[in-house]
């Protein structure tokens, strides 16, 4: 297919022409280089219920949820700056709602909660074994092993520390005394018997604590890849996930793409999947001989917007569901998004999260929520693979404004519901009655039921 009929092909599930003046480099993803959030030109004529923070400069969407909060009469913004320990200072401990660096790195978790008031704080501790790659890893083993009935739904992945150079077999002194073991002779046993078998061989070198595409390389058989890690990680103490990369992936018109989906953890609550989802794709077509482009194998956004042909064949290389259906409905006529693929998705999500949950829920009062962004491939038959989990994800613009709405209604007014006569959620008055809560979350499953899960 040349370029101008593949570009006239991508206009039936494109959802409509470019931005005007927007730049062929210009990430969906960024991070706003303006605050939202601007002085407010004097007092509130209502005195505010609730007070929030927002320690976290980085997350579009938590900024977001900061500055809907911040049109709300019934809400006061602590300044990061005005912090400090009683009785010279605010405390986090005067705060209704924390909205905490990214990652949650450097949260105030030893300075919250009480049963004198209610908290609430945009990050779970312990997360980490599922946002950190080697972790994801090895919780999904242990999950397959406590339920070998169920598919497994991960690539293959092993985990491996660097040597601290080329020959060595000695490992990091923070890797010698690490939670997961180092696993490369078992990898290149693996990958030897592959290549004497001839079936597939390509891996997907991971940094465990890598973001926004860093730390990821396309390598093809198993001496190659620990190469690679010791020369670009050497004496590092950390680890690297090495993941069976999907060589038979499910194409749309001759490009790879993957899923991205957002999750909402609430320990109160449950579980909750976000109803629209976003495919983020290559800008280069699928070449399986050259694993040396990463804009024709890896589809992060942070990788792809610097290809001179990125938002070329659809803009900011995204298609939403609506547009996926579609697509499925005239190339796959016997797909469904619903039942055939989200299905995989949802039950892929409560798995993670209920291997995680024991952790989740000793660490944490009810008073926590975090969003998570999965992200999925499919192969040629339509099976569904989970890649990793992000714990600070980014949204499309698109997306954006909705999701930090609905998680307000979830997460925020739930626990701060808006007062008598108070202005509530942008746009309507709130007075008496609360209304039903609208929001675009489907709960998968309740906190009640994985209290009582059996793993």
């Amino acid at each position: 297919m040349n370029g101008r009929s593949t570009r006239s092909a991508w206009s039936s599930y494109s959802g409509g022409s470019r931005r005007g003046g927007a730049s062929a480099h210009e990430s969906p993803y960024a991070t706003p280089l303006a605050p939202l959030r601007p002085p407010r030109a004097s007092a509130s004529h209502a005195q505010p219920f609730y007070s929030f923070v927002s320690v976290d400069d980085v997350s579009s969407i938590y900024n977001t949820v900061a500055s809907e909060l911040w049109r709300r009469s019934y809400w006061r913004e602590i300044p990061p700056e005005a912090l400090g320990h009683r009785p010279s200072g605010v405390s986090y401990r005067d705060c209704d709602l924390i909205l905490a660096p990214v990652h949650g790195r450097g949260a105030p978790f030893n300075e919250i909660g009480g049963s004198h008031k209610v908290q609430v704080i945009n990050y779970l501790q312990g997360s980490r074994t599922m946002t950190l790659k080697a972790e994801l890893a090895m919780l999904l083993r242990e999950w397959l092993e406590a339920h070998p009935s169920d598919e497994p739904f991960t690539p293959l992945t092993y985990v491996i520390y660097p040597r601290r150079h080329r020959g060595s077999s000695g490992l990091p002194t923070a890797a010698r005394g690490a939670r997961l073991r180092d696993e490369r002779e078992a990898f290149l046993w693996e990958a030897q018997l592959r290549q004497q078998q001839g079936i597939g061989n390509v891996w997907v070198a991971k940094t465990s604590h890598g973001s926004k595409g860093s730390g990821v390389r396309v390598v093809d058989g198993g001496h190659q890849t620990c190469d690679f890690i010791d020369a670009a990680l050497h004496g590092s103490s950390q680890a690297v996930a090495v993941q069976k990369y999907v060589e038979d992936p499910l194409l749309i018109l001759g490009f790879k793409f993957d899923m991205r989906v957002w999750a909402l953890v609430d320990m109160q609550q449950g579980v909750y999947l976000y109803r629209e989802g976003v495919l983020r794709l290559s800008s280069s077509p699928y070449a399986p001989d050259d694993l040396d482009d990463p804009f024709s194998h890896l589809t992060n956004h942070c990788i792809q917007m610097h290809s001179p042909d990125f938002s070329s064949l659809i803009e900011g290389n995204e298609m939403f569901f609506p547009q996926f259906s579609r697509f499925l409905a005239e190339h796959h006529p016997g797909i469904d998004l619903e039942i055939d693929i989200l299905s995989q998705v949802r039950r892929q999500i409560v798995c993670t999260v209920s291997a995680a949950w024991p952790q989740l829920r000793q660490k944490n009062r009810s008073g926590g929520f975090q969003l998570y962004g999965y992200d999925f491939i499919f192969d040629q038959e339509f099976r569904g693979w989970l890649l990793e989990v992000n714990g600070a994800p980014a949204a499309a613009e698109k997306l954006k404004t909705e999701i930090a709405r609905d998680i307000i209604t979830l997460c925020i007014d739930s626990r701060f519901p808006p007062p008598g006569g108070a202005r509530g959620a942008v746009g309507g008055e709130s007075g008496g009655a609360l209304p039903s809560p609208r929001h675009h979350f489907e709960l998968l499953v309740s906190a009640a039921a994985l209290d009582v899960t059996d793993f």
